[in-house]
């Protein structure tokens, strides 16, 4: 019985990254998007399965749009890289020009200053980073969270996230000013990030195509970019920074390159008829 679990449990890891390794790392087809979609983070509605998986960034991603909105759902596992989207945020940008593509109207979120980020991933990542608590100043006995005390800790997360993150960063938008646009806005601009049972991160963006100068009865075509920025492009205040000296008399050198580097990627979209 052991062995026939353990054999059914690696057929479907095998089946898992198969379809993994078998998404491009640009969306290749357009999407109607679901009937039933919500902005709540949560990918259900999306069959918990996203159109391409980019290595640059490390992120899951799927555009999709129906006669009104375009809508953005992105996927993150790696911790490292969740880490960095609450530091810095995803920016979504979008532009009808091919030949700047990193140059057009943008999205980002979440705006998070640094203790607030600090909190939400060391709650998110219970189950993972805390070390338990010594009993008797032992550390041979160490008491690591229970499950009960990680999905708390975690819906911890996900309310500060929620009660933190309540700006979305807008630019370049002709009918509205640069600015930090409320998530409770009347611009019908929607967005929402959460952590499922796995410590995942998912974000969903929904923009009304109205603010894009597109067009879905002409079928129009748009470029895109999702970029992470490096965390020096705006410091934050408390952020937590890690640097070590390869050789005696050397400068300090960055411990966190993949944290402190700019990733994106981009791509081109043609929206979707109504099925």
């Amino acid at each position: 019985m052991l062995k026939r679990l353990i054999f059914l449990l690696g057929l479907t890891l095998v089946v898992i990254v198969a379809h993994a390794q078998k998404l491009p790392g640009i969306q290749t087809t357009s999407l109607w998007a679901p009937v039933s979609i919500k902005i709540d983070g949560k990918p259900s509605e999306w069959g918990n399965e996203y159109q391409a998986l980019n290595k640059a960034t490390g992120v899951f991603y799927t555009i999709a749009n129906d006669n009104e909105n375009i809508y953005l759902i992105v996927h993150a596992k790696q911790k490292r890289v969740i880490q960095k989207i609450i530091d810095v945020g995803i920016t979504f940008i979008v532009n009808s020009n091919k030949k700047e593509p990193m140059k057009g109207i943008e999205f980002t979120y979440p705006i998070l200053d640094a203790p607030h980020a600090i909190l939400i991933i060391s709650n998110a990542r219970a189950n993972e980073d805390l070390p338990g608590t010594f009993v008797n100043r032992r550390p041979d006995t160490v008491v690591m969270p229970t499950a009960k005390q990680v999905d708390s800790l975690r819906s911890v997360a996900n309310s500060l996230l929620a009660e933190s993150a309540k700006t979305i960063k807008v630019k370049g938008v002709k009918q509205i000013a640069d600015s930090l646009l409320s998530v409770y806005n009347e611009e019908r601009i929607l967005v929402a990030a959460r952590f499922d049972s796995n410590n995942e991160y998912t974000y969903e963006l929904c923009i009304p195509i109205k603010y894009l100068d597109l067009s879905v009865q002409s079928a129009n075509q748009f470029m895109y970019s999702v970029k992470l920025s490096s965390r020096w492009v705006e410091p934050k205040q408390g952020m937590h920074v890690r640097y070590y000296y390869p050789v005696r008399g050397a400068g300090p050198v960055p411990a966190d390159p993949d944290l402190d580097a700019t990733t994106d990627f981009s791509g081109e979209y043609t929206f979707a008829k109504k099925p």
